[in-house]
């Protein structure tokens, strides 16, 4: 049995808008991140934004048979 991870790495794009960092959009790629990234500081010349590294757990599907009994 090889193993698994339980935990999966995604990329979220914050910004701060005087309050705190928050989230804005998740990504699955860093590549993808910073594209979006790049858009926000276009738009939004005025507020900081970031890219974080975030990981998510992996929830279990359950199967059938387990349901079952």
């Amino acid at each position: 049995m090889s193993y698994q991870r339980k935990t999966r790495d995604t990329w979220e794009v914050q910004g701060n808008y005087g309050c705190g960092w928050e989230g804005l959009t998740v990504e699955d790629t860093r590549k993808e991140a910073r594209e979006r990234l790049r858009e926000y500081d276009s738009n939004e010349l005025n507020w900081p934004h970031r890219i974080k590294l975030v990981r998510e757990r992996i929830e279990q599907e359950a199967s059938c048979e387990s349901q079952e009994k």
